[in-house]
């Protein structure tokens, strides 16, 4: 009975942790890019934005969040990763569990990394179009001067 407990709680904790790495990775990564958009189009929809402001909103908002959500993706990884770590090897189940554990996990590290990647290029984009003083965006089009 005490074995079946446990690794039933592991798994409930990992589908806690799994909701909870998707539920916050998806809404981080939303913020970030209605923040990004802001940035590049001059413009929330409601006001427009001055270069120097997109200067302060990249610095200020953008960079620390998106710093923030790579090392909270990182920290899920590292949550689901030790999991099976809290149950004894002995218990039935605990081979699948540690398999599912290790793969589950390989998610958040990805995206933690690939994050990484992807802000980088980011950042060059918005601090060039922040220097240009030129809205990249607008109604989708990379270049409106262009079409």
């Amino acid at each position: 009975m005490g074995d079946s407990v446990q690794a039933a709680q592991a798994l409930i904790s990992l589908a806690v942790a799994l909701w909870a790495a998707h539920t916050s990775i998806t809404n981080g990564f939303k913020y970030l890019n209605d923040i990004r958009d802001s940035i590049l189009c001059r413009s929330d929809g409601k006001r427009t934005f001055t270069p120097g402001h997109c200067g302060l909103m990249l610095i200020n908002d953008w960079l620390p969040l998106t710093v923030g959500l790579s090392v909270v993706t990182g920290l899920f990884f590292l949550i689901i990763w030790f999991i099976p770590a809290f149950i004894s090897p002995t218990q039935t189940g605990f081979t699948e569990l540690l398999i599912l554990c290790k793969l589950s996990s390989l998610v958040p590290l990805t995206v933690s990394i690939g994050n990484g990647f992807f802000a980088w290029r980011d950042y060059k984009m918005m601090r060039d179009s922040i220097a240009d003083g030129s809205a990249v965006m607008s109604n989708g089009l990379a270049n409106p001067e262009d079409s």
